[in-house]
């Protein structure tokens, strides 16, 4: 089904419930005349059960470029929801790239956290943070948050400034030439950005101390 109507030019695939194409020459029209043969395959073969082949921009959109990553499929088939490529028995797989794949709702029940309701887009890197920051655990407990943002050793004052996360917000949105205002950061439901941005973490670079660390207070010390 792939590697004939890409023919000679076909490197390798991956197929579960989607598919990933690598092609042995990317470069100039042949990601191009790949999709118009899967295409052509399809409208006068028989059925792929793919729903839409992603390449170029569309695939760059998301992923990094198969054109300097070599990491990255040159092309990605979306199958149609139901569809799984098995050479055996299969009735389930790990997930693909339609939307009953990708957008996945997700419960959480504690007695101590008030119902509420987030209709913001979030990644799967922040829900174990969140998760420990509502138990009143330090997210910086997990490694990948200490990888990802500066050591604690080096930060020497956390400001809590959940009072002024809204206006934050305001002034971020002011400036419309940083930011789309269509992205997942500007249209981030209020509880959790309020969760990502009531505390300011700080590094003392210059001067001692006036408090014990971490401080609460930058102007603590100050004569």
């Amino acid at each position: 089904m792939i590697k004939g109507p890409i023919g000679p030019n076909f490197a390798f695939d991956i197929g579960d419930d989607g598919v990933l194409i690598w092609l042995k020459d990317n470069s100039g029209g042949n990601t191009a005349a790949a999709v118009k043969a899967l295409n052509t395959y399809q409208q006068t073969v028989g059925d792929t059960g793919i729903v839409e082949w992603l390449s170029g921009p569309l695939l760059t959109l998301n992923y990094q470029d198969p054109a300097h990553d070599s990491r990255t499929p040159d092309i990605i088939g979306i199958a149609r929801v139901g569809v799984i490529y098995t050479s055996g028995s299969k009735i389930a797989e790990h997930g693909g790239f339609n939307e009953d794949d990708t957008h996945v709702a997700l419960v959480v029940s504690h007695p101590d956290v008030a119902e509420q309701t987030v209709n913001a887009t979030v990644a799967t890197t922040q829900i174990a943070p969140t998760i420990l920051k509502v138990l009143g655990i330090d997210p910086d407990e997990l490694d990948g948050v200490r990888i990802e943002g500066t050591p604690d050793e080096l930060v020497t004052a956390r400001i809590d400034v959940h009072d002024y996360v809204e206006d934050k917000r305001k002034a971020f949105g002011a400036h419309s030439s940083q930011n789309d205002p269509n992205s997942w950061f500007t249209t981030m439901a209020s509880q959790i950005y309020e969760l990502a941005f009531g505390t300011e973490y700080y590094q003392l670079v210059r001067g001692t101390a006036g408090s014990e660390l971490p401080e609460a207070d930058l102007f603590a010390g100050i004569k």
